[in-house]
């Protein structure tokens, strides 16, 4: 029996590469070739090489080689490859990064072993710290079976955390790597797959290095938070002000003070479950955005950050109906709310509100409005443009009424609450409770005299 598989060598310079190829076996034998042996690779096109196997005179067995290219400019990459000619079962060939071709024959085949092969990364690979790198493994075992199930996951000597990658069901399993740790140069990835119903397990690794990346974007680890409370590991909500922290996000500093919202800031570019999200600031260390209100509710997501030609590892967000905040005076997230008396001041300690005052509050997070805002656009009215789901509002435990609770007019992501306070209560540090159906937000404080 024999196979072949075919492997895409694409030129990215801007002139034709002379290249020379060659295949060789770990275990000496001839069964593994490559054609061309050599050729010229130009920009326009990619070239085709055919990686070919044959089980003449092989007996039933794993077998690995490796097929190099050469370049005219001194550069060489590598090609694993896994051989698998079972015993009257399948014949299968794997190379890297090349996807598989399959042969099969009479007769059956009890497997033994997993036999994990990184396509993404070759042998001396070179991968540059900080930006988030593909991993991609294809799995078989010994009978040339792909693994659907059980778990593949991969590691690093640099310490990063590893990383599960997941089943795309025909034998291909695939993860993001976000590198942080680049302390060290030189780095081993190591992929251990396991299938506990069957009982086998495999395990692979290659050594490479770290491209020193300084100006690579980095979201930090729980970056992606409401504008108003941040409040660690709550969701967010379609139309809710975010902030987003981290590293190299932006190049410059840039405030918005004009309307459409800008899509791109700074040379970034922030998109929320593949939609572009409307953008208010941009600096290094923080954005910050709106998440797009066409966005489903009660769902997961990823925001991704692209600032010029490089991206940040996706980081997960939960997505709900609302997640109703006050702002604060001092910008934290908790405390003294902006909650503003009839008079313009602070309902805070010595200027304290009174029973039955008119309140004006800002918020973020109350959800889609009705009429349904317009992304990038400030709120107009009329018609005012009131949330969808019902708000209330507590002050020291008791019911606030709500006049009106919607986009503050003028303003993009901005929530305006108007609401009177109940008889009875007292106290220069009241918790306030504002809720969007039946999701509370975080409670802030305010004073009544």
């Amino acid at each position: 029996a024999a196979g072949s598989q075919s492997i895409l060598l694409s030129n990215l310079t801007g002139s034709a590469e002379a290249f020379a190829t060659q295949a060789v076996t770990s275990d000496g034998a001839n069964w593994l070739s490559v054609t061309p042996a050599s050729g010229t690779a130009t920009p326009s096109q990619a070239t085709t090489l055919t990686v070919s196997v044959s089980s003449t005179g092989l007996a039933a067995g794993t077998r690995q080689g490796i097929v190099t290219l050469f370049s005219q400019d001194g550069s060489v990459r590598t090609v694993n490859v896994i051989y698998v000619l079972a015993a009257g079962g399948v014949t299968s060939q794997r190379t890297a990064p090349a996807y598989p071709i399959r042969e099969t024959t009479a007769g059956s085949c009890t497997p033994t072993k997993l036999l994990p092969l990184l396509t993404s990364l070759g042998e001396q690979f070179t991968v540059p710290a900080a930006w988030p790198n593909t991993l991609q493994a294809q799995v078989v075992d010994d009978c040339g079976n792909p693994q659907v199930s059980g778990t593949v996951v991969a590691s690093f000597s640099n310490g990063d955390p590893p990383v599960p990658l997941i089943s795309l069901k025909n034998g291909s399993w695939t993860g993001t790597w976000q590198i942080t740790n680049n302390a060290s140069s030189n780095i081993a990835v190591t992929v251990n797959a396991d299938d506990p119903t069957l009982g086998i397990s495999g395990t692979t690794s290659v050594s490479g290095s770290l491209q020193n990346s300084v100006n690579a974007p980095v979201i930090a680890a729980g970056g992606v938070l409401n504008a108003a409370s941040y409040a660690p590991s709550a969701p967010l909500a379609p139309g809710a002000m975010i902030s987003i922290f981290g590293s190299n996000l932006a190049n410059g500093t840039t405030p918005v003070n004009t309307f459409p919202l800008p899509e791109q800031l700074s040379g970034t570019l922030v998109t929320i479950g593949g939609e572009p999200a409307p953008l208010l600031y941009a600096g290094s260390g923080q954005i910050n955005a709106i998440v797009p209100f066409g966005l489903a509710a009660n769902t997961n997501t990823q925001v991704i950050v692209r600032q010029g030609n490089a991206y940040t590892a996706p980081i997960a967000i939960t997505l709900a109906a609302a997640y109703p905040s006050i702002f604060t005076t001092s910008g934290s997230g908790t405390g003294q709310g902006v909650i503003i008396r009839p008079d313009g001041n602070y309902a805070q300690p010595g200027t304290p509100a009174n029973a039955g005052d008119e309140l004006l509050i800002y918020a973020a997070g109350l959800g889609v409005t009705n009429p349904q805002a317009t992304d990038a656009e400030p709120a107009t009215g009329p018609p005012l443009l009131y949330t969808a789901g019902t708000a209330t509002l507590t002050i020291g435990g008791q019911n606030a009424r709500v006049d009106f609770a919607g986009l503050a007019p003028g303003f993009a992501g901005l929530y305006q609450i108007n609401a009177a306070v109940p008889q009875g209560v007292h106290g220069n540090t009241l918790p306030v409770v504002l809720s969007v159906g039946t999701q509370p937000g975080p409670a802030v404080t305010m004073a009544v005299q």
